[in-house]
C-alpha cells in the first residue's frame, strides 16, 4: 500500500525528474524557502529549470509558468505548471523542506519521444516534506524521500497517449492514515469518473462488443483502503474496489501475514528463481480473502446478446454454461465444492444479482503449504482455504473484520 500512496500525478512532478547534485542553473530568487523548492527540482545533467515568475508573502511564494525540462532513464520531456504556490514553507536545518500545502493548477507533463501527455487542471499536496539533500546515489530512494505528504488531491485529469486517445480522470484523491516511525505504511485511494470511449479502445472486437451491448464508454470509480504493518509484515486490504457504472462493481478485500521488509526484500531480488522465491516466503501466509461482483445490468446484457448470437434461448444458454462449469469441476474430484459452485453459478445466472468466492480460513495458511497443495492434491485447495462460492447473498464481512494471528 505504501508505494500505491506515493505514486501519484502530483508526486510526478518530483519524482520525474533525477535528484542528484549538479550544480544548480536555476535563476536564484533570493527567498532560501523558494531557492529550496527549485533546487528540489533542479536534476542531473541535461535537465534544468525556469519560471516566468516569483513572489512571496510572508512564508507563502508563488511561482508561475514554472518549467521543468528532465532527462532520465525512462526518456526526457517537460513539465509545465501555470501556477505553484507554496503555504507557509520552511526550510529546516536538515534540508529538508516543509509546507502546509503545494498548489498547483495548469499542470502538464509531456513526454518527448512519444508526445504523451498527463495533464491535471488543479492539484493539492498537503503537508509535504521535501529533502533538497540527498543520501544515496539511486534514484528509486530519493524519488521514495520526496513523495511524502499527507493527502493529495487533484482534479481535471487528462491522460493523452502517443495516438492522441486522451483519458479524463475528474479526480483523484490519495491520503496516508497510517504510519510507522513516521514513514506512510497505509492509506486511501479514490478516484472518481475515469472515464474509457469506446472509440478510443484498439481492438475492434472489444470495442464491437461494447457497442451491441448499448455502452459508447465505460465510466468507473476506484476505491481502496489498506495498510502495511512493516514490524509484523501483516499486508491487509481493507477494501478495493471497481465499479463501472451501468455494469457492474468488483470488490477484493484480504490479510496477507509475514511480509515483512526482509521477505519483499527477497522477493525482489530473487523474482525469477521459484526455489529462491518458496524459501523467501516460508514465514508468509494467507488470511482471509473476498471477490465479490456485484452486477448491474451487464450479465442480462451479455446473457441475452450471447444467446442471440447462438440462435439460442437465454435459459438454453444458462444450462449450457452451467453444465460447462460442472464438467471442469469434476475435474478437481471434490463432490461437494463442485456442487457449492455449481449451484451458485446456476443461481447468479439465472437471477444475475452478485458472486462472491471468500477464502476464510480459521487460521492463516502457510504460502509453501497452498503451493504443495496445488501441486500435489489441488482437489483439497477448498478445504484447505476454507473456500465459499455464494450467489444472491449480501456481501460478507470484511476480509480484515476479525484479526487473524
Amino acid at each position: 500500500m505504501n508505494v500505491a500512496l506515493r505514486v501519484t500525478a502530483g508526486a510526478a512532478l518530483l519524482s520525474t525528474v533525477a535528484f542528484a547534485q549538479p550544480s544548480y542553473a536555476f535563476e536564484p530568487t533570493n527567498n532560501p524557502v523558494a531557492d529550496a523548492f527549485l533546487k528540489a527540482l533542479e536534476g542531473s545533467d541535461g535537465t534544468s529549470v525556469s519560471y516566468g515568475g516569483s513572489s512571496s508573502a510572508g512564508k507563502d511564494v508563488t511561482f508561475t509558468d514554472l518549467k521543468v525540462a528532465f532527462e532520465n532513464d525512462e526518456g526526457k520531456g517537460t513539465v509545465t505548471i501555470g501556477t505553484a504556490e507554496l503555504v507557509n514553507g520552511a526550510l529546516g536545518a536538515d534540508d529538508v523542506l516543509t509546507a502546509d500545502a503545494i498548489n498547483l493548477d495548469s499542470f502538464k507533463l509531456t513526454e518527448e519521444e512519444s508526445q504523451a501527455e498527463l495533464t491535471f487542471a488543479t492539484g493539492t499536496i498537503t503537508n509535504p516534506t521535501i529533502p533538497t539533500e540527498f543520501g544515496g546515489d539511486d534514484a528509486a530512494s530519493q524519488v521514495a524521500e520526496v513523495a511524502d505528504y499527507d493527502k493529495a488531491e487533484f482534479e481535471g485529469l487528462v491522460f493523452t497517449d502517443e495516438n492522441g486517445s486522451g483519458l479524463p480522470i475528474s479526480k483523484v484523491m490519495l491520503e496516508v492514515t497510517k504510519r510507522i516511525d513516521g514513514k506512510p505504511r497505509g492509506g486511501v485511494l479514490a478516484v472518481d469518473d475515469l472515464v474509457i470511449k469506446a472509440d478510443a479502445i484498439d481492438d475492434p472486437d472489444t470495442k464491437q462488443r461494447l457497442s451491441e451491448l448499448g455502452y459508447d464508454e465505460i465510466v468507473l470509480d476506484l476505491d481502496g483502503s489498506g495498510d502495511w504493518n512493516s514490524d509484523d509484515g501483516t499486508l491487509t486490504l481493507d477494501t478495493f474496489k471497481i465499479d463501472a457504472k451501468d455494469m457492474g462493481s468488483l470488490t477484493v478485500t484480504g490479510q496477507f501475514m509475514g511480509f515483512t521488509p526482509a521477505v519483499l526484500a527477497k522477493l525482489q531480488a530473487n523474482n525469477s528463481d521459484l526455489n529462491q522465491l518458496m524459501q523467501a516466503l516460508q514465514d508468509a501466509s494467507i488470511g482471509v480473502i473476498s471477490v465479490r461482483f456485484d452486477d448491474a445490468s451487464i450479465t442480462s446484457k451479455a446473457l441475452d446478446y450471447t444467446a442471440k448470437e447462438q440462435d439460442q434461448s437465454r435459459s438454453e444458454l444458462v444450462d449450457e454454461m452451467v453444465g460447462q462449469v460442472n464438467g471442469l469441476l469434476a475435474m478437481l474430484d471434490n463432490a461437494s465444492f463442485q456442487k457449492q459452485v455449481t449451484d451458485a453459478v446456476s443461481t447468479f445466472l439465472n437471477d444475475p444479482q452478485s458472486l462472491e468466492i471468500a477464502a476464510k480460513p480459521a487460521n492463516p495458511v502457510p504460502v509453501p503449504q497452498v503451493v504443495g497443495t496445488v501441486m500435489m492434491s489441488p482437489q483439497t485447495l477448498p478445504s484447505v482455504l476454507s473456500v465459499a462460492v455464494t450467489a444472491n447473498e449480501p456481501a460478507s464481512e470484511e476480509a480484515t473484520s476479525g484479526d487473524q494471528q
